[in-house]
């Protein structure tokens, strides 16, 4: 029965995804652990190996060979909100382009593996909303460089 939830809750999470603008819409699945009632993100490193073999040999998935530079500072402003300024170098044209953005969380699940409960994942869907004004200064909570 448990499984079937976990499978009914997916899909209305994939349904609210695809119901929005796919610009500004996001559908995210972190891997992780959940103990204690709590989800932590991340994986060890050979979870991490194993599953970027997984996807470079399957035949059926494509790569994006672009690269770019991407920084993300993640900060509160004076509404209280959490906004996000990513700044992206762009190698072609060798310009750098700011856009600042507010995440919405639409739904938001963790699902576990019925064997191993401490293995999880959390599924989140959200909508991001630009931001124009963002304050002069501010004190920046993290940085997630990619």
């Amino acid at each position: 029965m448990a499984e079937h939830d976990t499978i009914l809750r997916v899909k209305k999470c994939v349904e609210m995804h695809r119901c929005h603008d796919p610009e500004t819409s996001e559908f995210e699945v972190r891997l992780g652990s959940f103990v204690n009632d709590h989800f932590s993100a991340g994986v060890s490193r050979d979870v991490f190996e194993e599953l970027e073999r997984d996807f470079v040999d399957d035949p059926n998935l494509t790569a994006e060979r672009q690269w770019s530079e991407c920084i993300d500072f993640f900060y509160v402003n004076s509404q209280g909100q959490t906004i996000r300024t990513r700044v992206e170098y762009d190698i072609n044209d060798m310009t750098i382009h700011t856009q600042h953005a507010r995440k919405e969380v639409l739904h938001n699940i963790i699902v576990s593996r019925p064997d191993e409960p401490h293995d999880a994942a959390r599924i989140t869907c959200c909508i991001e909303h630009n931001v124009d004004d963002v304050p002069n200064t501010c004190l920046v909570s993290h940085v997630r460089i990619k």
